[in-house]
């Protein structure tokens, strides 16, 4: 015989359930609604126990991510200081003379983003009253196309031998006016030429329209679209920066500057 509340096996004769002292029922065996009591009550501790551990286990894993997550933005951050330690130590080490005076800067804004966050994403090119310093995304001529480099170089103003701007076009689109050009006048000529017939005629007309339309339009793109760029020539190569990086007046003060410099360096030596 078992208590209809807690399910205990009852001793024999028994008049309250020795662990909840719930009085025993007379019968030998516990009724349908004694069941379906006890089954209840079992399903609802089960539940109740379920729900405590998942809640349990949610809040181990939610303090688990977030010390995860901080430790993560721990690293993050001090790697990002180690990144502007480093760059304010190469800066800080940039100059050859510690009497060396700075002048200006092309691309002050990268420097500053530079010593700020410790990535440069573009170049920047410093003048002093001795040399010049370049530093990240540079570009170098060959022939008539520039190569972007990661550059960290020194010239010095007596080396310098010129600077200026060079206009760099697209050269693909000079190819596609010259053969669109060819094109369009074969079929010129050779809607002239043939016997008169309407559908052929009508269809290197179409073609003959269809190449002007394209010869147009890469003259004008050949005309209009390029590429300009600011360089530095010194004894033993040159160095560029996209104009399209800086401001004009920026790039302009910076080549009146760098000559000044130059000026005063060749007048003292």
């Amino acid at each position: 015989m078992f208590c209809s509340k807690c399910g205990t096996q009852l001793p024999n004769n028994a008049k309250v359930c020795p662990s909840c002292d719930t009085p025993v029922t007379s019968g030998n065996d516990i009724n349908v609604k004694d069941i379906a009591s006890f089954a209840g009550n079992k399903a609802k501790d089960t539940l109740d126990t379920i729900v405590n551990k998942t809640t349990e286990y949610g809040s181990e894993l939610k303090q688990k991510s977030q010390e995860m997550q901080k430790s993560m933005e721990q690293q993050i951050e001090q790697q990002r200081e180690q990144r502007i330690s480093n760059a304010n130590h190469a800066i800080n080490n940039m100059f050859v003379d510690n009497d060396e005076c700075e002048i200006l800067t092309l691309g002050g804004s990268y420097l500053n983003n530079f010593l700020l966050t410790g990535t440069l994403k573009k170049g920047f090119c410093t003048l002093t009253d001795k040399r010049v310093y370049f530093r990240g995304n540079c570009y170098s001529r060959f022939g008539n196309e520039y190569r972007t480099n990661r550059e960290e170089r020194i010239v010095g103003l007596k080396d310098i031998t010129g600077t200026g701007f060079v206009d760099i076009r697209y050269w693909w689109l000079k190819l596609i006016f010259i053969m669109s050009a060819i094109l369009s006048l074969s079929f010129f000529i050779l809607n002239e030429s043939i016997p008169y017939n309407q559908h052929t005629t009508q269809t290197t007309a179409e073609f003959c329209t269809f190449f002007c339309c394209i010869t147009i339009i890469s003259l004008l793109s050949y005309i209009f679209f390029r590429k300009r760029y600011f360089e530095i020539s010194y004894i033993g190569g040159n160095i560029a920066f996209k104009s399209s990086n800086y401001t004009i007046s920026e790039t302009q003060d910076f080549q009146k500057a760098l000559h000044s410099a130059k000026d005063r360096s060749d007048a003292m030596s």
